[in-house]
């Protein structure tokens, strides 16, 4: 029988395929991993344990300029240093929801209807569920990624090297005789450090850095006697988004904690628990592997009880149909994206920066001159 119904002897398909099960592939996108790689504040997050939401806001001073300095001694001249504020906000909402029938379930052997406790407040789900929260968690991660590339991409500051925020062209040289100091991947460190930049470059793309990033570790001294393994001196981010979000080739890279994904979880304190209605409303938090690390990743989920044949709509077609006795699980997730913006003066040299710098990466042969 093709649908996989008991009596027969059922293997699940992770106790054959392993690491490469498909719903365990937890794939996290590189810009939503540069996020979450980040210190992430509490700051950032638009809600509090007791579930209420917060208005938060970001106050910051722009520092002073050369120019506002005197060159003479005086007691009457003098500076009001002013606070400027910035409102996080939430601009991405994203969902995904599946049902499933009482009728499925009981065709299936035993383990299927057995329960595991997740989220907060702790909320029994039978084994079935678990397994398409791993199934579609991923597409929802990447979806949410997608979003805050695409906000990121639009909010890319000034370089204080071209005095814009549009992408350089910079070439890694195919020949290792030639070793350019303004060109490849000392040009991007040289504008990060002339930028102001501290700790290690963010820096998020696909393409040729991501061919770059695979021949990282086997590189050693070229003919040049440039040793291209201590240079790496960046954290890699592998995103496919960026050939939608930037360009083909193109890179962003940012300095540490410049830019934060900005959360809200509404289904905690008094809006968490069961509901008169039918519903159970809880936060998830699956574990993520994140630059090396498990980082927990949290997602709203409503757990509702279908007691009637009831009309819904395709989330992927489109199209309507009527589901039985059975449970709907929806997952959802709210947030936003802060960067700095505003700090330094129109004077400043650093005017427009925002700790965040473009590139498009070429691979071509550069005549030595």
């Amino acid at each position: 029988m093709a649908n996989g119904f008991a009596p027969y002897l059922l293997h699940h398909i992770k106790q054959i395929a392993m690491q490469s099960t498909p719903q365990y592939k937890m794939e996290v996108p590189g810009y939503l991993n540069m996020l979450l790689s980040q210190s992430k504040p509490t700051e950032v997050r638009l809600n509090n344990e007791n579930g209420h939401r917060k208005t938060v806001r970001v106050k910051s001073k722009q520092r002073a300029t050369k120019d506002m300095t005197d060159t003479t001694k005086s007691c009457d001249n003098v500076l009001v240093p002013v606070w400027q504020e910035q409102e996080l906000a939430l601009e991405v909402t994203r969902q995904i929801a599946f049902h499933i029938p009482d009728e499925t379930i009981a065709q299936y052997t035993d383990d299927a209807s057995r329960t595991v406790t997740v989220g907060q407040p702790a909320t029994p789900l039978m084994n079935e569920f678990f397994e398409n929260i791993l199934t579609h968690t991923s597409a929802l991660m990447e979806a949410v990624s997608d979003d805050l590339f695409t906000l990121g991409a639009a909010r890319i500051g000034v370089n204080r090297v071209t005095g814009n925020n549009a992408t350089q062209t910079i070439n890694i040289n195919k020949d290792g005789d030639i070793n350019p100091l303004t060109d490849g991947i000392t040009k991007i460190l040289t504008d990060y450090k002339r930028n102001g930049g501290v700790g290690r470059p963010q820096i998020v793309g696909a393409g040729l850095m991501l061919a770059q990033e695979m021949q990282r570790n086997a590189l050693t001294f070229n003919q040049s006697g440039l040793n291209l393994p201590q240079l790496s001196q960046w954290d890699f981010y592998y995103d496919e988004e960026s050939e939608s979000a930037l360009g083909t080739n193109q890179i962003v890279a940012y300095e540490p904690n410049a830019v934060q994904l900005v959360e809200y979880m509404e289904y905690t304190g008094f809006k968490a628990g069961v509901k008169p209605g039918g519903s159970t409303f809880f936060v998830i938090t699956l574990p993520v592997m994140v630059n090396g690390l498990i980082k927990p990743v949290m997602f709203d989920a409503q757990l509702k009880y279908n007691d009637c044949d009831t009309e819904f709509t395709d989330a992927y077609y489109g199209t309507t149909l009527t589901l039985g006795k059975g449970y709907n699980l929806i997952l959802s997730k709210q947030c936003g994206l802060w960067t700095i913006d505003n700090a330094y003066r129109g004077t400043d040299v650093l005017s427009g920066n925002r700790g965040s710098y473009r590139f498009t990466l070429t691979n071509n042969c550069d005549a030595c001159v």
